[in-house]
């Protein structure tokens, strides 16, 4: 049994949506799983891990849509989270009190997400601007793989549909030219 502020908790889970799935495209896709005191999520591109404010030993797999509207709904300040039997409870002041399933095993692949880096370097400031900017005119043709992408130059981003293009000159700190698909890249500007 674990007290969390509801609004925090809230913040925490949405921060992880852009590693979600609308659908389970692969095992858990569509799910925060709940680990090492992390909220977790995957879904082969995007792999996202916030601090979860619950106990490390508190592991299992919710389904994204159903606990988002849950804590949603909920009108307390604080919350009260308790693992049972193949479920995550969710109760406020006594009176508010609801359940979604949770999978005790997690199953998506994240023993195959490779580890960020020890040191992270420092993104110019307009990045986000940027990226808020040419990912619009990247392609929805998965056939034309590189017109999905967003180009990470060291001197500027684009993107181009196969008809449009955007450039935004900056200089991004990659020491050689890089394709990130724009499904996983968008996210960024809002963080």
């Amino acid at each position: 049994m674990t007290t969390l502020n509801r609004e925090e908790f809230l913040k925490r889970l949405e921060s992880s949506e852009p590693g979600l799935s609308p659908k389970e495209t692969s095992d858990q896709s569509d799910c925060f799983a709940f680990r090492l005191g992390k909220i977790v999520t995957f879904n082969e591109e995007v792999c996202c891990r916030v601090p979860s404010g619950l106990p490390k030993e508190f592991e299992g797999a919710a389904k994204s849509g159903p606990l988002l509207e849950l804590i949603r709904k909920m009108g307390a300040d604080d919350i009260v989270v308790t693992p049972a039997d193949g479920e995550m409870v969710v109760a406020c002041r006594g009176r508010e009190r609801a359940a979604v399933t949770m999978e005790a095993v997690i199953s998506m692949p994240l023993d195959e997400v490779e580890k960020p880096p020890k040191t992270w370097q420092e993104l110019p400031s307009d990045f986000a601007e940027a990226v808020g900017i040419v990912h619009h005119t990247a392609g929805r043709d998965t056939c034309k793989f590189a017109t999905t992408c967003i180009h990470i130059h060291p001197k500027w981003l684009e993107a181009t549909d196969g008809i449009q293009l955007c450039r935004w000159r900056l200089k991004t700190g990659v020491k050689v030219p890089i394709l990130v698909r724009e499904v996983a890249l968008k996210h960024v500007t809002g963080l």
